[in-house]
């Protein structure tokens, strides 16, 4: 029984290191990238086109709420949407259409909510996915 635990967690460890990818996410000319490291250290870069969610291609400050669907989907002055993460949405159902919106990216949130919706007047932000106009 033992041998068998040892061999499981031996083929575990080796999996890990055959399929590690470390992903690194930066934007370049309104163009994100994903860069993948194999393990023998060569690395590929794709475009994120082909992977779910939109790319914002607007600016990043000077931003307002023109509606607020109870924290769940917040549309901004340029009729772009964006989807707030489920645990943050508790947050952002208390903005007032008049906050001040910048938006940033993240690769901290849920996975699909890489963008940050952050009210300068509240000094809060939430993480969002954005849906396009």
């Amino acid at each position: 029984m033992k041998r068998l635990i040892g061999f499981v967690l031996l083929l575990g460890i080796a999996l890990l290191g055959v399929l590690t990818l470390q992903l690194s996410f930066g934007v370049h000319e309104n163009e994100l990238q994903v860069h993948a490291v194999g393990k023998a250290g060569e690395g590929r870069t794709s475009d994120l086109q082909s992977l779910p969610g939109k790319i914002y291609p607007g600016p990043k400050t000077g931003h307002w709420i023109s509606k607020n669907d109870k924290g769940k989907i917040i549309t901004l002055e340029d009729r772009s949407r964006w989807e707030v993460d489920p645990l943050e949405r508790i947050t952002s159902m208390l903005w007032l259409p008049v906050s001040d919106i910048t938006i940033g990216t993240s690769n901290k949130g849920f996975p699909g909510y890489d963008y940050l919706l952050i009210n300068k007047d509240d000094k809060e932000q939430v993480h969002a996915k954005y849906l396009g106009k």
